[in-house]
């Protein structure tokens, strides 16, 4: 072994991205892995040893000057700071990529400027390692543990990188990008608290763009420049005031001005936001006609028409004469399990929910005409037996406005909605809220407040996982337009800061492919859901650790969730 230590530092002495020498990785502990640290030192005393292995044997703590872990959780981070402060801290591997991943990240990337001893970490891993192969079904696709009848095997979990086997990057990246960002931008309603995290460079070297919107439209942009050394802070009011209509935000981004290596001019290193969203006045017309029949009830108007199924609800949605739905609109519970889901075993957890929504019984419908508004209240029954009522107040607009509220105790669900089967020419998405890929509950950070438009069958090729899970979510959604060629009309969806999905597979099929290819055709529908909230997708590891507690929720007795939908 030491003989391989000094290969290793003739090798690489001379290359300067060689910072740290390591004694290996996972090899426990012991006297020959402390002469091998002592020989680094003695051989190049400018350079600092790592070695992982003394958390599993402290015999010989000297063979590393950092205190190195793996996926520790932040909480244990700082107990073991608290007790112990005489080195360094690192995690030489945190935040597992594998699949749908890296939730929570900016709780250990934001301890690191917290805590001087906390150094930081690297990410498991950078790249996915599926190899690349032609699928059964013809089409390229990329293979992993056990599709070559090796056994035993370790599956997908080789697949376990921020971006995929082909180098494309996934939004995983936006997170890290953000986390990593060289500044923090916050903003108030009136000004800009930039924190400058780089070591050697003035915020001078940034353009610092203010810009205002209203429902996603520019209003006003001012470029300022500010001095403020590195580690220091600096508040710069906002050149002109934030708006006060529609969605109104306020977004400051810190754009490179010079080129450096590695980075162009012009690259956006930083960015924040504030936002807030005024209500709109609603035009009040007579309340829609009402047709009760013995299977149905339909509930019309000028340009449209909905039914709905006495034992079903909501079966029908016709926007001027044109069906928009697919099948029935349902309860929704569940979203497809992750890796890191599995590795903590929340499908058997939770696996009530998965039938829950798709189970659940319409046992009673009834309407009534309240004011400009008929109400139609569809009663369902779970497989459980409590009961979970969603109203449907339709007004003279066409407008609908879905109310479901829980009445049963408090339990942890990993999603509270409603799907929506839709025809399968609907594919274009577009949507206020944070954007433009994927955001999830615990990792918001990297996406930005805009408006975004994506094909729904393009943004799930260009962005799921090699293994097939719950993708494509947008979170912080105040308004969403699904639209398709061919047809002269579409449906919109608007919510306070709803968690929002179009996707060509429902959560159940999703679950079902362990590859792309053993996914049903993805033309057959677009599957959208509307929700409350969505549970995190964790990351802290994935074989056992759950979202952290932020990115886990729960609904109780009168817990409601209100969205509208309109043509």
């Amino acid at each position: 072994m030491l003989a391989r230590a000094e290969a290793m530092l003739e090798r690489d002495k001379n290359h300067p991205a060689i910072l740290i020498w390591s004694c290996g990785n996972e090899s426990y502990g012991g006297k020959t892995l402390w002469e091998m640290s002592e020989y680094f030192r003695n051989t190049d005393p400018s350079r600092l040893v790592h070695y992982e292995g003394i958390f599993w044997n402290r015999e010989y703590p000297a063979t590393s000057d950092m205190e190195s872990q793996m996926y520790t959780p932040v909480a244990d981070i700082k107990k073991f700071l608290a007790e112990h402060p005489e080195k360094p801290f690192i995690m030489c591997e945190y935040s597992h990529a594998m699949g749908n991943s890296n939730g929570g990240i900016t709780d250990y990337t934001e301890y690191a400027y917290e805590e001087p001893l906390y150094q930081g970490g690297f990410i498991w891993d950078y790249i996915d390692h599926g190899i690349a192969v032609t699928s059964p079904d013809g089409k390229p696709g990329f293979a992993y543990g056990g599709d070559f009848g090796d056994r035993p095997t370790d599956r997908e979990f080789c697949v376990d990188g921020l971006v995929l086997p082909d180098r494309r990057n996934t939004p995983k990246m936006d997170a890290v990008k953000a986390a990593y960002a060289p500044l923090k931008i916050t903003l108030t309603d009136t000004e800009a608290v930039i924190e400058n995290r780089n070591l050697f460079t003035d915020l001078n070297a940034y353009d610092l763009v203010f810009a205002s919107s209203v429902n996603g439209k520019p209003e006003r942009r001012a470029v300022l420049r500010a001095d403020c050394k590195p580690g220091g802070t600096e508040h710069i009011p906002f050149p002109f005031a934030l708006p006060e209509a529609g969605l109104a935000c306020m977004t400051v981004t810190a754009i490179q001005r010079a080129a450096l290596p590695g980075i162009p001019a012009g690259y956006e290193a930083a960015l924040g936001q504030v936002w807030h969203n005024y209500a709109v006045a609603r035009l009040t017309l007579p309340a829609p006609q009402l047709v009760e029949m013995d299977c149905n009830i339909g509930v019309k108007g000028k340009g449209f028409e909905y039914i709905f199924g006495r034992g079903k609800g909501l079966v029908s949605i016709r926007y001027n004469g044109v069906q928009l739905l697919d099948d029935t609109v349902r309860p929704n519970f569940w979203r497809a399990p992750t890796n890191n889901d599995e590795g903590c075993a929340e499908p058997f957890a939770f696996a009530f929910w998965k039938t829950a929504g798709l189970y659940a019984r319409c046992d009673n419908l009834t309407t009534e005409t309240k004011g400009e508004f008929v109400i139609a209240r569809a009663n369902y029954t779970l497989p459980d037996g409590q009961t979970l009522p969603i109203d449907f107040a339709i007004d003279g607009a066409g407008r609908c406005d879905i109310t479901m509220t829980w009445q049963g105790t408090r339990t942890e669900l990993p999603e509270f909605g409603l799907l929506f089967p839709l025809r399968r020419e609907l594919t274009e998405v577009s949507y206020l809220g944070l954007g433009p890929r994927e955001t999830t509950a615990d990792r918001t950070a990297g996406g930005k407040m805009g408006a975004w438009n994506y094909n729904v069958r393009q943004d799930f090729a260009q962005n799921t996982p090699v293994y097939p899970q719950e993708c494509g979510s947008r979170t912080g959604v105040y308004s969403a337009a699904v639209t398709g060629s061919g047809l002269n009309i579409g449906i919109s969806f608007a919510g306070d800061g709803m968690t929002f999905s179009a996707l060509p597979y429902t959560p159940h099929e999703l679950e079902n492919a362990r590859h792309l290819y053993e996914l049903p055709r993805d033309d057959n529908k677009t599957v959208v859901r509307c929700a409350a909230f969505q549970r995190g997708v964790g990351g802290d590891n994935s074989w056992g650790a759950k979202p952290h507690a932020d990115a886990c929720f729960a609904v109780e007795k009168g817990t409601s969730f209100r969205f509208t939908i309109q043509k």
